[in-house]
């Protein structure tokens, strides 16, 4: 993501924001991670560079470049890396895209297959 990032959300009131099942926690700074789609048990197309701006147990919202082209019923894969170990890797449905100038907020649910563990390096 591009350094003009932190002022985009700024000016971006998105309703991404408002389309919560589960209480998440807001990071402050952002966190890069890391999203593919994933189809037929396998990742396909580019690797994406993505900003997490918030994780729950339940999923997370991603900031993203528009030329991502994943899309609400989409899969992929989340790679979130850890200050204290391996990245994680998590199973994503994609639920909701919101777009704004250069950036799209995606809305992302962490699959039923994959047991979440929430990295402390994240979380505190």
């Amino acid at each position: 993501m591009t350094g003009d990032l932190d002022l985009q959300l700024q000016r971006w009131s998105g309703s991404w924001r408002e389309k919560r099942r589960h209480h998440r926690q807001d990071l402050l700074p952002s966190v890069p991670v890391q999203l593919q789609r994933w189809s037929a048990d396998q990742a396909v197309g580019p690797l994406h560079q993505a900003d997490l701006l918030d994780l729950s147990e339940g999923g997370a919202c991603l900031a993203i470049a528009n030329d991502c082209l994943l899309q609400p019923g989409d899969q992929a894969q989340l790679w979130i890396p850890s200050t204290i170990g391996a990245s994680e890797l998590h199973r994503v449905s994609v639920r909701w895209r919101d777009e704004a100038e250069m950036i799209a907020a995606l809305g992302v649910q962490f699959l039923p297959s994959d047991p979440i563990k929430l990295p402390a390096s994240v979380m505190s």
